[in-house]
């Protein structure tokens, strides 16, 4: 029995308490399928051996256990080659596990196959640019965006693209991939003349002059 408590204590001398292992690029968390890559991770601690993970399927049935990650200096790096599908790479150690998308390296949009994305708002800015260039593996028509109007445009004359949230520099990412978008926006300026039990817009003429100024601002990324 004496030897089971060495592994707790193994596990320590990996992965010392409040240690985490952060992906250096989560692109790399989206693999071509049937092609070797490899996905780095950097640890919060210094670690003194490589830990080892499992990697799973989209059942749960495990695909690959008991391997070791390669240390190369402070990254963790996991060599792979999977068949097209959805996995989870789990590292014991630390109590962590990171979703793997294996695709093809490009796919034909298909018409009838869109996504709400919202990176907007549910994304951190530092990870929209890997989040939106990997879109166009995925053969979508459009991704569905989220917009907060009152913040853009918070008084008839004001505009203020940037907004709460990076609107106008997730929208030049998006540009750029050339992945189109169906824009969502939520709520109505206070200038709209809405109110607590009427949330629709009654200044309708300033409300239309609104949307024709985001339309020429972002017409070109909108489906």
């Amino acid at each position: 029995m004496k030897s089971l408590h060495l592994v707790p204590f193994l596990c320590l001398l990996v992965f010392p308490a409040r240690a985490e292992i952060i992906p250096v690029d989560i692109s790399k968390l989206l693999p071509a399928a049937d092609q070797s890559a490899i996905v780095a991770f950097r640890s919060s601690v210094s670690l003194t051996a490589a830990p080892a993970f499992q990697l799973r399927d989209y059942a749960g049935n495990l695909v690959q256990g008991a391997d070791k990650a390669t240390l190369e200096g402070d990254l963790v790096e996991v060599p792979l080659s999977l068949p097209q599908g959805f996995y989870s790479l789990e590292f014991p150690a630390s109590h962590q596990s990171f979703g793997l998308i294996a695709l093809p390296p490009a796919a034909p949009v298909d018409p009838l196959f869109s996504i709400d994305a919202s990176l907007s708002w549910i994304a951190p800015e530092p990870l929209r640019p890997a989040l939106v260039g990997g879109l166009s593996r995925y053969g979508l028509n459009l991704v569905r965006e989220r917009l907060s109007w009152p913040s853009i445009n918070p008084a008839p004359n004001a505009w203020n693209w940037t907004g709460n949230n990076h609107y106008e520099e997730t929208r030049q990412l998006y540009r750029k991939s050339g992945q189109k978008i169906l824009e969502l926006f939520h709520g109505a300026p206070d200038w709209t003349g809405k109110t607590a039990t009427n949330k629709y817009p009654d200044n309708l003429p300033d409300t239309a002059r609104s949307w024709e100024t985001i339309g020429k601002r972002w017409n070109d990324v909108w489906g």
